[in-house]
């Protein structure tokens, strides 16, 4: 299964995910944009721990990219096509084995605005290395 990828896009019409990756250091960049292009070739369910579900959330999923920091980044299935595509929803820093609070809300809240306006998302911009 091959899939579209796209990016969360804020009120203002700023491509969060984009900028989040670009006060990434160059490591950890090419880490993520390898999982990245992994999941637009692959989906997650071919390539087993590439994106694992995220605990107690039905729609959300997480990408781990270990690097100088324990990169987190919650994306969803869909979520207007089911089928093939993924929507990535917020970056986070995971310390201690624990998100900072409310990421999983922000991520999930995102989701809802996009099924509520599709504008709220935008083709994925791959991270610059």
């Amino acid at each position: 299964m091959s899939g579209t990828l796209y990016d969360y896009v804020d009120r203002r019409g700023r491509n969060d995910i984009a900028q989040w990756c670009r006060g990434l250091q160059k490591n950890d960049r090419i880490r993520l944009a390898k999982r990245m292009d992994l999941l637009a070739e692959s989906g997650h369910e071919l390539c087993p721990g590439l994106a694992g579900p995220v605990h107690n959330s039905p729609h959300l999923y997480k990408i781990k990219v270990n690097g100088s920091v324990a990169l987190r980044l919650l994306l969803c299935k869909g979520p207007l096509s089911m089928d093939d595509e993924y929507t990535f929803l917020l970056g986070a820093f995971e310390r201690d084995d624990e998100l900072p609070p409310g990421t999983l809300e922000t991520a999930e809240e995102r989701r809802t605005e996009i099924l509520n306006d599709e504008n709220r998302r935008c083709l994925h911009e791959r991270p610059t290395v």
